[in-house]
Order: structure tokens, then C-alpha cells, then sequence
């Protein structure tokens, strides 16, 4: 090689993008580039000593069969690889991990190998960010929740198991079909008023509505909707997670249902339901508790205290200490005692209570339930003054 083709050999070398290493036939680091320094944020100087056939690394990682065909004198496409380099060259500043993919060939010298070219191409972007889509993928796939995303003309674009659990339809069934598959047709403006939404960039969270599956049967559905942009901020269409809560609502409905037949029970036998937190002294009543003892809800502020007020002077101690007894032994609180309303009206109240205890015994809670017994009360007061 004459001095002019050396020079232009070397001009290319320096100024080629692509991360260059040269090796001696012993593997020893004979030149690097300024890509390959800019690749590994590494200077030249503090791996001269590096000999890339005594590197663990690339014996763990399975690489350097690929290395030894290279210096045998094939061309030899590497396969890809994750390298740390403080794994191997302990420099301060040095990059945590490059995903890289290599190529080796020889260059020969009078028909022998004088040296071994090692050119890099860095491909870590790519690979975190395939491996975050993996990553993603694997969560949408295993999600208990159906997630779909369709394009902002609606046409459906991917599809979980969770969907077809949910919905009845195959991947292959609801890909490429417009979203209204899954909506009843008098609930089909509702997609426009959504996708207005989406193209405004607006999330939409917590929607319930109504959807129908592939049978025919009808869903009550929590959908959480969000935009997909591309990396400069387009929304190209919308990712939608879908949350059957036809049971949740089912079980809400008959719990109000319940309620409203206990409210009526307690009405028409005109019992009161009180709670007692013993530990905050928070005492609760339910309306007919303000009804029996003739105060109203909006100005009587509820408390033990104010409770006690109420209590006739004859039998506050009485009732007092069958309370304070309750507590102590730790059995239900039962008894009959008189009240005297703001109004004046002297009225007998009968309630049964049961106290709840925590783990190390102690006295938490009094739940109890309330009546007027003064009708009853009068009754057998007047049989008595009959027989006597």
C-alpha cells in the first residue's frame, strides 16, 4: 500500500460514521475511530490494551464463536448482543449497556491475515423500545380487563383475550369491523360524542354504558378511553378498556332494594336503628331514632351526652349504669327506660343492643336497635289500675 492510498485509507477510517475497531491477528486493539469512541464514550487510550479474544463477556454471552470464525479469516455477521462495558473495562463515565449488532472481515496482506476489522451498528434504541411494545403486549394480553384500540374512523385494530372473554368475538372476528359490532343501535351516537372527545385529546374515564356481545346479551360496562398519539403528538386513534360491572350494578340495585324494605319495616314497627363507635365516641341514629324521642334531625346534634339529657331524672342512673355494665362484662345491653322529649311528652323506650370487641378485647362498638313502648307501656298500667 503506497503512502497515498495509506492516507486515503486512513481519512476513511476516521470520518466513516460507522464504529470501527481494528484488531491484530492476536486480537489485540490496534485502532478505533471517533464513531467507535463516540459509540462507547471511551477514548482509545484506555482500551489499547484490550484483546477481544480474552473477553468473558462475549464467552458468556455466546459471541465469541462468532469472534474466532471472524479471525480464522471469514466474514461473519455477529449476533446481536447487550454489552456492558464496566463488565469489562472498569472507566468512570462509560455507558451501562449497548444493544449492538457486528460484522467482521480480514484484511490480508500478501495473501495472509495482517488484520481483523470489527464494525459495530447500535441498535439500543430499537431494542428498548421493541422490548418495551413486548413488555406492553405481555400486559394487555394477561389484563383481566377487555382493552381494544380502533382507529379514529373506528375500525378495530387489536383485540386482547380479556376482550373475547368479555365480548364472545376472536381476534380475527372483531379486527377490521367498526366498533359499533359492540354497541346497540340506539346507543350508537354515543361513538361520535366519544371519538369528538378523542380528537380533542380529551380522556375519557369511567363511562357507563351499555354493550352487547356476540350472543346478544347486553353488558353494563365501565369504559376508560384514552387517545393514541405518535411520538409528534397526532392522535391516530384510541385505546379503550371495557369493565364488565353488570353484576357490581345488580348488586347495588338489590341493596337499595333491601334497604328500602328494612327502612319500611323499621318505619311501619317504628324501630330505630343507633350506632355507637366507642372509641371516637361517635354516636349515628337512623330517622326513627329522632322520631321515638321527639327531636328533629336538623337541630338535635347527636351524642352520648345529648342522649342522656333526654333521659328521665328517675332513671338516668339506672340506664347509665346498665350501659357502663354492658361495656364491662361484655354482654348484650338490654332495658326499658323513660324519656322526656323537648316538647314535654314523657314517652318508655325499650332497646337491645350487641357490643363488638376487638382482637385484644377491648369494647368498640354498640349497635343497637330502638322503640317506643309508652302505647304498651299505658296498657298495662290501665289493666293494672283495672284489677286493683
Amino acid at each position: 500500500m503506497n503512502d497515498d492510498h495509506l492516507l486515503l485509507f486512513k481519512t476513511i477510517f476516521e470520518q466513516t460514521p460507522v464504529s470501527t475497531q481494528i484488531f491484530t491477528p492476536h486480537g489485540d486493539t490496534l485502532f478505533v475511530n471517533k464513531a467507535w469512541e463516540k459509540l462507547w464514550n471511551i477514548k482509545f487510550s484506555k482500551v489499547k490494551h484490550y484483546n477481544i479474544l480474552k473477553d468473558k463477556q462475549l464467552v458468556e454471552t455466546g459471541t465469541m464463536p462468532y469472534i474466532l470464525e471472524g479471525f480464522r479469516g471469514e466474514v461473519v455477521q455477529l449476533p446481536v448482543i447487550r454489552y456492558v462495558p464496566s463488565k469489562t473495562i472498569a472507566i468512570k463515565g462509560a455507558i451501562p449497556y449497548l444493544w449492538l449488532q457486528g460484522n467482521m472481515y480480514p484484511i490480508r496482506t500478501n495473501g495472509s491475515i495482517s488484520h481483523i476489522v470489527l464494525q459495530h451498528e447500535d441498535i439500543t434504541h430499537r431494542m428498548d423500545a421493541d422490548e418495551q411494545i413486548y413488555r406492553l403486549a405481555a400486559i394487555v394480553e394477561s389484563s383481566d380487563d377487555a382493552i381494544i384500540s380502533k382507529t379514529l374512523q373506528g375500525i378495530i385494530t387489536s383485540w386482547n383475550h380479556a376482550a373475547t372473554t368479555l365480548f364472545g368475538y376472536e381476534p380475527e372476528e372483531a379486527i377490521g369491523k367498526h366498533i359499533t359490532l359492540l354497541i346497540p343501535k340506539e346507543l350508537h351516537s354515543e361513538e361520535d360524542k366519544i371519538m369528538n372527545k378523542l380528537g380533542k385529546g380529551e380522556r375519557i374515564h369511567h363511562f357507563e354504558t351499555t354493550r352487547i356481545t356476540k350472543y346478544g346479551k347486553r353488558l353494563t360496562v365501565s369504559l376508560t378511553i384514552s387517545p393514541i398519539k405518535t411520538a409528534n403528538g397526532t392522535i391516530i386513534g384510541a385505546s379503550k378498556i371495557a369493565r364488565d360491572i353488570s353484576m357490581q350494578k345488580q348488586s347495588a340495585q338489590q341493596l337499595k332494594e333491601n334497604e328500602e324494605r328494612l327502612r319500611i319495616a323499621l318505619e311501619a314497627g317504628e324501630i330505630g336503628v343507633w350506632d355507637w363507635n366507642i372509641a371516637n365516641n361517635k354516636l349515628t341514629w337512623t330517622d326513627n331514632v329522632y322520631k321515638i324521642h321527639g327531636v328533629k334531625k336538623d337541630n338535635f346534634e347527636v351524642s352520648f351526652e345529648n342522649f342522656a339529657r333526654l333521659l328521665h331524672p328517675e332513671d338516668k342512673i339506672a340506664a347509665q349504669t346498665q350501659i357502663e355494665e354492658s361495656i364491662k362484662k361484655q354482654r348484650p345491653f338490654v332495658a326499658q327506660f323513660r324519656i322526656i322529649t323537648p316538647s314535654g311528652d314523657t314517652r318508655w323506650i325499650a332497646t337491645k343492643a350487641t357490643l363488638s370487641v376487638d382482637d385484644a378485647g377491648r369494647p368498640t362498638r354498640m349497635l343497637g336497635a330502638t322503640t317506643n313502648i309508652t302505647h304498651q307501656k299505658q296498657i298495662e298500667q290501665d289493666k293494672s289500675d283495672f284489677l286493683s
